[in-house]
């Protein structure tokens, strides 16, 4: 074999040594911003100790108390999807779903759906029995879907592939004609289903979901239940103070932060998008990357 034929192998050789090394500093840099970012642009070393969730939520104020200087605007979110993200069961709104009672037959399965006295009941096949009667505890979504929310053991929450859609008032499997059982990671009952990894966050303000992997349990967190005006703006208990203490000032608040163009796409994104956490607690104002 000639110089000139043996010349690629060497070149292939560099690059197989290359591209591991360009792969681990590209890794680094990424662990590098996420770990060191946050909402307000200063870096965990810089802030020292993480903050206690006592701390965390001690700055969020809650969308209520928005409405005395944004009545308009609080209105206007009161009535949207993010307001309605996930909250409790409300008999004007679940009546229609659970009464009369009513059954959807799916694949090889059937879920039933009825009001026992206030309670709303889902009796669906479940981990323990091929019919078991679950309570609903909490709704999330609003239009074009409904599903129901479950506790379980452990902290858990599950979400019911049994749906309701509001504007034909009628119940439909999430999994259209796919026959999932007990037992698989993809039931509703199974890991796949469950509210404290796969949907809490994006349906609530400011999650942690807490998850201890020695126990395999939950101890799942939030600032306020839904899609609050701080899952955007970030928490705001502080200006609620300087405006109390300011009345008709023309100082400029010091506590409004700004966000970026790009940090706003990052806000909205994490959750309008095919994707999944990377961390346990997103704050809003940290890169979606």
């Amino acid at each position: 074999m000639s110089a000139s034929q043996r010349a690629p192998a060497k070149n292939n050789r560099g690059w197989i040594i290359l591209l591991p090394l360009a792969a681990l500093l590209i890794g680094g840099a990424i662990f590098y911003f996420s770990r060191t970012r946050s909402s307000d642009g200063i870096s965990e070393a810089k802030s020292g100790a993480p903050e206690t969730e006592k701390q965390i939520y001690a700055a969020y104020a809650g969308s209520a108390s928005c409405r005395e200087c944004h009545e308009e605007d609080y209105d206007a979110w009161a009535r949207s999807h993010h307001a309605l993200a996930e909250r409790l069961p409300d008999a004007k709104l679940e009546n229609p779903a659970f009464v009369p009672a009513s059954t959807l037959h799916h694949g090889t399965q059937q879920t039933f759906f009825r009001k026992t006295g206030e309670q709303f009941e889902i009796i669906a096949p479940g981990p323990k029995s091929a019919q078991e009667t679950f309570p609903v505890e909490r709704i999330i979504g609003e239009s074009p879907l409904r599903q129901m929310l479950v506790p379980f053991p452990g902290g858990r929450w599950q979400a019911t592939e049994a749906a309701y859609d509001p504007r034909s008032n009628q119940w439909f499997d999430v999994f259209g004609a796919e026959d999932r059982k007990p037992g698989e990671w993809g039931h509703w009952t199974g890991r796949g289903m469950n509210w404290n990894s796969m949907c809490a966050t994006c349906h609530n303000t400011r999650l942690r979901k807490g998850y201890d992997a020695t126990n395999d349990v939950y101890h799942t967190a939030m600032a306020e239940r839904g899609v609050g005006c701080e899952s955007c703006h970030g928490p705001m208990r502080a200006h609620n103070d300087w405006q109390h203490a300011h009345k008709n000032s023309r100082e400029k608040d010091p506590t409004i932060q700004k966000m970026s163009r790009d940090q706003m796409f990052d806000n909205c994104a994490a959750c309008h998008s095919r994707r999944t956490e990377i961390t346990g607690d997103p704050r809003p104002g940290e890169s979606f990357f």
